[in-house]
């Protein structure tokens, strides 16, 4: 069977690279990419070019092609491309026309029934790759990292709020009865994971990897189009962050982007306090795009503040890779927040049980709530959303106090212990960030036995 892979970044390609060494497979790869950089580095390093036979780089859009088919996107398509749109301001039609021109591109260089491996796959380009290979009658597996230290997940279906992890759950919920529930090892498994974690798998990229993102992000302004990779907006934005942030918070008003303090106020209530703790995720963040209604951090921000009242205290959290301008303007709008209501603030450090609920809007760190058996409210799709071990926030409840009022008896919080078991079962004990080699730092036991386990879901 010929084997085909998009990567987007050079960790990607490292991953790929490393696990089909692992294998010791003899299969020619095939790999797309649409960044000039990794098509360079896979096309003339040794290591890569032994493993990728053949590199295609996607050349970009430019609607040249005037009489391109055009068709009606599905929900999932419209989801991703809701990504190209809002992070990297691209415009619409814009935006389908080249995910439909990159389908196209990807399928004339296939052949059929062959084996797709991507990343994510929530991103349009990704997609595009995907949906070229199942055009083809082939197959496609879409790998993710996980939560937890050197662990991925491959799924065919794709990831997170798509991954076949959900429809898993549903199934075997239904199969289970009262009487043969699912007891709590495989959450304790997972917090062990979680508890000897000492930091982000992100920080533990190398400098060579953070130096291609950085050349990355040049080809982004050289050749991407969107106001987002435009040098004179980004510019200019940076300016009013810095020397004038009260006309740039005006100027957010007016776009409805966030609030007027002068003439907001929240409501007074003699219920009970709780305290709630709020991790925000990052700008980029596809999740927070494709799998929400939301448009950045701020906006979540100013919607959660609408909904509480005088009793409940809210502590936001930056994400720790957060670390651009967005930072800036978050902080901006949280200090102003809490100069006016002091029961806002912004926190560097916490503690998870100090709180009567955490509120999220899908991150991972929702899993990581339920694991220490703290209370959680979603506000957008997720892996776990929509199920009964947590609450997920509708236009059913009038704020986020009659909400949390409602948890105990809305949810089954002993339901979360099946699904933590069906997590453990699909990981994959690899290191996506060992740059190059996924063995590092994993069991090599379960290094092994994942090799074996994917080898002939691969047919490799």
């Amino acid at each position: 069977m010929k084997t085909y892979v998009y990567a987007q970044h050079l960790s990607h390609a490292h991953f790929y690279l490393s696990l089909f060494e692992s294998f010791e497979t003899q299969n020619k790869v095939t790999i797309f990419t649409d960044n000039i950089s990794l098509f360079l580095t896979i096309k003339f390093q040794k290591r890569f070019k032994y493993i990728f036979h053949t590199v295609h780089l996607i050349p970009p859009f430019y609607n040249k092609k005037k009489n391109q088919q055009e068709r009606d996107l599905d929900e999932r398509e419209s989801k991703v491309l809701n990504y190209v749109i809002q992070y990297f301001g691209k415009a619409p039609q814009k935006a389908k026309s080249q995910y439909l021109n990159n389908i196209e591109w990807i399928s004339n260089r296939i052949e059929k029934e062959s084996l797709g491996l991507c990343w994510s796959g929530n991103k349009s380009e990704a997609l595009a790759f995907s949906q070229a290979i199942t055009k083809s009658k082939g197959t496609v597996y879409f790998g993710e990292i996980t939560n937890y230290p050197q662990t991925i997940y491959f799924d065919k279906k794709g990831t997170n709020y798509y991954s076949s992890i959900r429809s898993n759950f549903e199934n075997q919920l239904k199969n289970n009865d009262s009487e043969s529930q699912i007891d709590d090892k495989y959450k304790k498994i997972l917090l062990s994971l979680k508890t000897n974690q000492k930091k982000i798998p992100q920080s533990n990229q190398k400098n060579v990897t953070k130096i291609y993102y950085f050349i990355s992000g040049i080809q982004n302004y050289l050749f991407r189009n969107g106001s987002r990779f435009h040098l004179f907006k980004t510019l200019k934005t940076n300016f009013k962050l810095t020397f004038e942030k009260e006309k740039y918070i005006s100027q957010l008003i007016d776009r409805g982007e966030w609030l007027d303090l002068n003439n907001f106020s929240i409501p007074e209530c003699n219920g009970p306090k709780y305290k709630v703790l709020i991790p925000l995720q990052i700008y980029s963040d596809t999740q927070l795009h494709v799998f929400s209604k939301y448009k950045s951090p701020v906006d979540f921000i100013q919607n959660i503040v609408k909904l509480i009242d005088s009793n409940i205290y809210i502590d936001f959290k930056l994400h720790p890779a957060e670390k651009n301008k967005y930072n800036k303007l978050t902080v901006l709008v949280l200090d102003k927040l809490a100069s006016k209501f002091p029961q806002i603030r912004l926190v560097d450090t916490f503690e998870k049980d100090k709180y009567d609920i955490i509120a999220t809007i899908n991150s991972t760190f929702g899993i990581d709530a339920l694991l220490s058996g703290i209370k959680v409210i979603s506000f957008g799709e997720s892996l776990y959303s929509g199920f009964n071990f947590l609450l997920e926030y509708s236009d059913k409840y009038k704020d986020l106090r009659e909400a949390i009022d409602c948890y105990d008896k809305s949810v089954k919080s002993e339901n979360f212990n099946l699904f933590a078991k069906i997590i453990y079962e699909n990981f994959y004990h690899f290191n996506y960030f060992g740059v190059g080699n996924i063995k590092a730092n994993t069991d090599p036991e379960k290094f092994q036995e994942s090799l074996d386990k994917l080898k002939p879901i691969f047919q490799l």
